[in-house]
């Protein structure tokens, strides 16, 4: 089987070494030699142990695996040495077939087949020879077919991947474009609200100022009549003082003895009964430290309406309460209590949880709201749309329009956003404010108090957005205070 051209011609890696000639399906044993397929089966067909023609190394059973590497590589060498001849085939060649032509190269038939195992065209005297005993075959055209159908599949999913990613590329782009424009606007928002603060401010200046002036003015009236009146009693003193003083210059003790007794209560009474006045204190005096708590203090709130403003009054809607609640007679507080009120099931009331929503609904522009939840140990505040779910038990997030943070057992604080996410809360807010940026698709919780930040959900809202309540069940008295609304005026 073999000649010595073959092994002239090509390098030994390439050769069987059993008919040491070119692979046919090469396949790799587990000790890594390569063989004909056909020519390992052989020599394991005549042996009781099965063992490595190579290294001798023993197997329990056939076992091997197909090397499609080495197989091409074989190819590619039975194409070259075909150039190198003049395209004619040698006489030991046992290479019979072909990719680059449309005839079998040992039997020069038509390829009409395609052998799965070895992954090639055949003609059909190949598929009856004894290289090919076992494998499965199939018409060449319907190998073409089932190749060209995966090619398809690859290329659908890589056509919907192209899609997507130029759909990204678009979206990004037009992020990139609409920037300057989105910055721009938000810079004549910020303008526009600075200027509403410097107006306030100057507002407040002027006012204070006048303020200031009126009380000024009021003071310096009254302490230029008690001026008067200190002046007039120094006066009178002053006159006494002369009197006495001239009485003590007698120097005869008869006529002194004489004058004292004749005018000893003119002498004393000045003494005993006249009082000094007060000094009138002047609004200036010591007002620093009041003006300065006005201005921290007092007008915080009052700056928060101008800034954040929401309508007036900020009610509950008893439409949305759940039948264990209690609401206040002018709806802004609630509570929970252990008695069920029997009230009409409409689609906006609460049936399980125990929650209640704002009356007023927003779908645009920007808002603020406090609510009290002081001597509470559970309570939820947030937001939602008016199309959440009232009814059942479900997941109160905000994958489900619910936009809420809520405290357990007194010092558990959590936000429910698209998953629960622990807060930590260095102190106990009293008051909770709740900041609602329509077209800005925020929610953001601040402690009312000092107006430190707790948390900020960011969502695109598309329908109206409705306060959100829950004064959480009572636990026997413990966490019966009612939760109160605070809305800010004008």
């Amino acid at each position: 089987m073999a000649t010595g051209r073959v092994a002239d011609y090509l390098d030994e890696d390439l050769v069987c070494p059993v008919c040491l000639d070119l692979f046919i399906a090469p396949v790799i044993l587990e000790c890594g030699h390569n063989f004909c397929r056909s020519c390992i089966d052989k020599v394991w067909d005549t042996e009781q142990i099965l063992s490595c023609p190579e290294c001798r190394a023993e197997w329990p059973a056939k076992k091997y695996t197909i090397n499609r590497v080495l197989a091409k590589i074989v190819e590619k060498a039975q194409v070259k040495q075909e150039d190198t001849k003049g395209g004619k085939p040698q006489q030991g060649q046992k290479s019979h077939c072909a990719l680059g032509s449309q005839q079998c190269l040992e039997h020069k038939e038509e390829l009409k087949l395609f052998c799965k195992e070895d992954e090639s065209p055949l003609c059909v005297i190949c598929v009856v020879s004894q290289k090919h005993a076992g494998h499965t075959f199939l018409p060449l055209r319907e190998a073409v077919s089932m190749f060209q159908k995966k090619l398809k599949e690859v290329s659908s999913l890589l056509e919907l991947k192209l899609k997507g990613i130029k759909a990204l590329g678009n979206q990004q782009q037009h992020m990139i474009s609409d920037l300057p424009n989105k910055s721009l606007r938000l810079e004549q928002h910020i303008r526009s609200e600075f200027v509403k603060l410097h107006r306030l401010l100057q507002d407040k200046e002027q006012s204070l100022i006048e303020q200031l002036k009126k009380e000024a003015a009021g003071s310096l009236g009254k302490m230029e009549e008690n001026l008067k009146d200190i002046n007039v009693k120094q006066s009178i003193i002053q006159n006494h003082l002369t009197y006495i003083q001239l009485t003590l210059q007698q120097e005869d003790p008869v006529n002194f003895l004489r004058e004292f007794r004749d005018h000893e209560e003119r002498y004393m009474q000045p003494a005993k009964k006249d009082v000094l006045p007060d000094v009138v204190l002047g609004t200036c005096d010591g007002s620093r430290e009041r003006y300065n708590y006005v201005l921290h203090h007092e007008d915080w709130n009052e700056w928060k309406c101008n800034m954040r403003t929401v309508p007036s009054p900020l009610t509950l809607d008893p439409d949305t309460a759940q039948p264990n609640l209690i609401l206040s007679e002018d709806l802004t507080s609630v509570r929970h209590a252990d008695v069920t009120h029997h009230l009409p099931d409409n689609p906006k009331r609460f049936d399980y949880y125990v929650c209640v929503l704002g009356k007023e609904g927003f779908y645009t522009g920007q808002h603020y709201w406090e609510v009290e939840v002081k001597n509470k140990t559970d309570w939820d505040v947030g937001v939602t749309t008016e199309s959440s779910n009232r009814k059942g038990r479900f997941k109160m997030n905000a994958k489900h329009g619910y936009w809420r943070i809520m405290l357990r057992n007194g010092n558990t604080y959590t936000a429910a956003d698209s998953s629960l996410k622990d807060l930590t809360l260095t102190v106990k807010p009293q008051w909770i404010g709740v900041y609602l940026d329509y077209e800005g698709g925020q929610v953001s919780l601040y402690n009312a108090d000092n107006m430190s930040h707790i948390y900020t959900f960011t969502d695109k809202f598309t329908e109206k957005i409705y306060p959100f309540f829950s004064p959480c069940l009572n636990y026997k008295g413990e966490n019966a205070a009612p939760l109160k609304l605070f809305h800010l005026k004008l």
